[in-house]
């Protein structure tokens, strides 16, 4: 087993996707999300983050001279994070990976949702981020004051640290998310356009019933 160095924080990434503090040595135990990913919360000087841990691992034992967005499980086993079994990967390059669409035609009700994914494919571009479906972001304190514009929630979250999809959840208010960080979030313009997700039957069954 070979350790490596979290940029940043007092904690090592294997490459067998364990995590350990190097203060006390005592190993961290992961958190396995719905979506079957296992995640690791860490500490520096009071600060907490999450990641996934097929993330640090990349990170840490995997070049990415392409500077590509995502990391992909070469045998679509979310759990298994072996520096064997990771690779980098573009968006374009993780939908047409294995079975994945298959399993998202099988799951998917198309009828129900009435909707022409030819023609809402045609209006995004899914491989890169293009620069005009970003956002404008402002940043308010807890009594409304602005603090700062932002271009896009990518980039805000870079500049504060904080977690992107914290920062989306606020703005489109989900989830009954006010705050992220101690910020209020919110869109420039109140006329946003949900992006295309790829909805399963569960999920079109959630949106309705809620």
């Amino acid at each position: 087993m070979e350790w490596r160095a979290i940029n940043g924080f007092p904690y090592a990434v294997s490459n067998l996707g364990d995590v350990k503090n190097v203060r006390t040595g005592r190993t961290l135990k992961p958190k396995k999300q719905a979506d079957g990913y296992l995640n690791i919360t860490i500490c520096r000087n009071g600060k907490r983050k999450t990641s996934g841990i097929h993330r640090l691992v990349a990170k840490a034992f995997i070049p990415n001279p392409s500077n590509k967005p995502t990391v992909n499980h070469i045998n679509e086993v979310k759990h298994d994070n072996r520096v064997e079994n990771l690779e980098w990967a573009t968006h374009r390059e993780q939908n047409m990976h294995g079975t994945r669409r298959e399993r998202v035609k099988k799951n998917t009700d198309f009828k129900a949702r009435n909707i022409d994914y030819a023609v809402v494919a045609s209006k995004h571009n899914y491989c890169e981020i293009n620069k005009e479906q970003r956002i404008p972001v402002l940043q308010f304190d807890l009594k409304g004051n602005i603090i700062q514009k932002h271009k896009g929630v990518n980039i805000a979250a870079k500049a504060t640290g904080l977690n992107a999809g914290h920062i989306t959840e606020c703005c489109r208010g989900r989830y009954g998310r006010r705050t992220c960080g101690g910020y209020v979030w919110r869109y420039e313009s109140n006329e946003v356009e949900p992006y295309p997700i790829a909805v399963t039957k569960s999920r079109f069954k959630e949106v309705h019933n809620g």
